[in-house]
């Protein structure tokens, strides 16, 4: 076995770079989860219509804190899972059933964190958009799209729904929802084919009902309408037909790229984790859950470090 909790939490630096966390982070993000999960493994088996005692039966190869290790490590580093199984000291497919099995628990710790980043949001303020909107509301998010290259699916049909045209390949799209002030995700919403537009995704997803009535929404020019659609939207100002383009848009503009900046920050710490950059090797399965687990992480490591 390569990589070993007890190993590994000897070099922070290593440990950081094949998790994304520090050994102290580890454990204060995944050890509550641990004791949940034994908890609910151990219900499981008490069950009244188990035949044999409890403890009967095959082990995990790995302990819980490994399991959820090895899942950090997939998500970070994204290696085949015989490469990861060889990692960890287990066989590919049981490298394959562990992902599977934590993976799901590390989404819904992830939505628990985007949902206390949340109601964090809510009672922030110190946000510099008087120039922008006519008062500054009780929180400003600002929306955005990245997109991962996906194998290219093995019918005609189904490749043309997931061709992008910007990226001249076959992709997912995910879209985050960012607190203006502090870059931390608020929602994430479901993965859906690169040849969507990212104004058609926002409509569809259902972000605007799922953050409160007074939210104020930033996006760039991949929102036309945006403006217009929410009582307090704003994006970029175009340039007008054969004319110059005015002093004031400039300022404008300028001012905007200034807030707006803090969602490509926060895209580029999700895409840090390479199960998020990489080609997917998974037919698209689970995709929104990798998101969701990777964003919980970075609100975690968000509320770790910064200072309000």
């Amino acid at each position: 076995m390569i990589f070993k909790y007890k190993t590994l939490s000897r070099n922070p630096t290593i440990f950081r770079a094949v998790t994304g966390l520090k050994p102290g982070e580890f454990d204060e993000y995944v050890e509550p989860l641990v004791i949940k999960v034994a908890a609910e493994e151990r219900k499981r088996l008490e069950r009244d219509d188990r035949c044999r005692a409890v403890g009967g039966g095959r082990s995990h190869e790995l302990d819980w804190r490994e399991q959820f290790l090895l899942t950090l490590v997939w998500l970070r580093l994204y290696p085949t899972y015989e490469v990861l199984g060889y990692f960890f000291g287990v066989s590919d497919t049981s490298a394959h059933r562990i992902v599977q099995r934590c993976l799901p628990w590390l989404a819904a710790l992830g939505r628990t964190q985007i949902q206390r980043s949340q109601a964090h949001a809510g009672r922030k303020r110190g946000y510099s958009l008087e120039a922008i909107f006519d008062q500054v509301p009780g929180l400003a998010v600002i929306v955005d799209t990245f997109e991962q290259a996906i194998e290219r699916p093995s019918t005609p049909q189904a490749a043309d729904q997931y061709y992008s045209g910007k990226k001249k390949s076959h992709t997912l799209k995910s879209q985050i929802t960012v607190d203006a002030y502090t870059g931390e995700v608020l929602d994430v919403a479901e993965s859906q084919s690169g040849r969507n537009q990212d104004k058609g995704i926002f409509n569809r997803s259902g972000t605007p009902d799922r953050l409160p009535p007074d939210t104020a929404f930033m996006g760039d020019l991949g929102y036309p309408g945006l403006a217009k659609e929410l009582p307090l939207a704003a994006i970029p100002r175009k340039k007008p037909r054969q004319k110059p383009r005015p002093e004031e848009d400039i300022r404008f503009n300028t001012l905007f790229a200034r807030l707006r900046i803090v969602v490509e920050h926060t895209i580029a710490m999700l895409r840090r984790f390479q199960a998020l950059t990489m080609r997917d090797r998974h037919h698209r399965r689970y995709h929104t859950q990798r998101v969701v687990a990777v964003s919980g992480l970075v609100n975690f490591r968000k509320r770790c470090r910064f200072v309000f």
